[in-house]
């Protein structure tokens, strides 16, 4: 249960020369939320209630959420390969 109000803060690191936006929140043991390849939903609660124990970290792909695209990628998939 959500005990206080959670901070989301956004970052960006480059990764084989291509902008990663994501953004995180809270301390203790990482936790990694990967979205699915057709976007991450709106906030909900679960992810601010794992943030009061964890560091919440929530990527968003390149080519979501209006940061860039390489031109080789043409889906989520490709990021894996």
């Amino acid at each position: 249960m959500r005990q206080t109000a959670v901070n989301w803060t956004q970052r960006e690191v480059t990764v084989a020369g291509l902008p990663f936006m994501y953004r995180e929140s809270g301390d203790g043991v990482s936790l990694l939320i990967l979205p699915h390849e057709t976007g991450l939903p709106p906030f909900t609660p679960f992810q601010d209630d794992l943030a009061q124990d964890h560091r919440v970290i929530i990527p968003t792909y390149p080519g979501f959420d209006g940061s860039i695209r390489a031109d080789w990628m043409k889906s989520v998939r490709d990021l894996a390969v």
